[in-house]
């Protein structure tokens, strides 16, 4: 046998992140009617560079516990206020559907930190 044959036989059932079958959410009615989807994401985990890739919840779940990859899920809201909503005494009572996604990303830029430079338009899907 020589070096390459054990090269191919080494690499023959190794997946790479190309591998991975991108999705674009597509919300439906029932999910503005609950206000938010569940979005996965996906990256190689030796490589905080490499692209960041939106899969399914199969997907997600297939891989998750594989150490190839580094995955996230997100809980992403669509419908709401725009903005900041106070109480009469100016306390929170809804931080927005901008607010809400931007900080639903930014609890996972420890563990994926090429998520902020994936996703960027925080409204993507908002729907009045």
């Amino acid at each position: 046998m020589s070096i390459v044959d054990d090269y191919r036989k080494l690499v023959k059932g190794f997946k790479t992140a190309q591998s991975l079958k991108e999705i674009f959410p597509s919300p439906s009615e029932e999910d503005y009617r609950k206000g938010y989807i569940t979005r996965f994401f996906a990256q190689l985990s030796n490589d905080k560079n490499s692209p960041v890739y939106e899969i399914n919840a199969n997907t997600f779940t297939r891989i998750s516990q594989q150490p190839d990859y580094t995955t996230v899920s997100i809980r992403w809201r669509i419908t709401g206020s725009l903005e900041k909503e106070f109480d009469n005494d100016n306390n929170i009572i809804d931080f927005g559907v901008r607010e809400s996604n931007k900080r639903a990303l930014k609890l996972n830029f420890n563990v994926m930190p090429a998520l902020k430079y994936r996703i960027v338009n925080y409204l993507q899907f908002y729907k009045k």
